[in-house]
């Protein structure tokens, strides 16, 4: 996988963790960067877990929408934690 989150339309302002463009969240020792508590968490990982695939770009949804899984899995509880509290809410709608 390569790093792609320079594609991503939030890559400028962004400040999560842990993203799913990210090809470094499994580190060479084979143990994955972990969500940390009061961490950002991804936009698009949020829309994710809302079942709002349609609402993230179309040349980055595959990915993301591949990752997110793998992210639940493998990335902490603190991660799955706030992915549920996110499925509990509808998207925000910006103007």
């Amino acid at each position: 996988m390569s790093d792609r989150f320079r594609e991503c339309d939030k890559y400028e302002s962004c400040s999560a963790n842990v993203c799913p463009l990210w090809s470094g969240l499994q580190r060479k020792d084979g143990a994955w960067i972990q969500q940390f508590k009061g961490d950002a968490t991804c936009q698009h990982c949020r829309a994710v877990a809302k079942n709002a695939v349609g609402t993230i770009p179309s040349n980055i949804r595959e990915q993301v929408v591949m990752m997110y899984p793998v992210m639940i899995e493998n990335c902490g509880s603190e991660f799955r934690d706030k992915m549920k509290q996110a499925s509990k809410t509808p998207m925000k709608q910006f103007k």
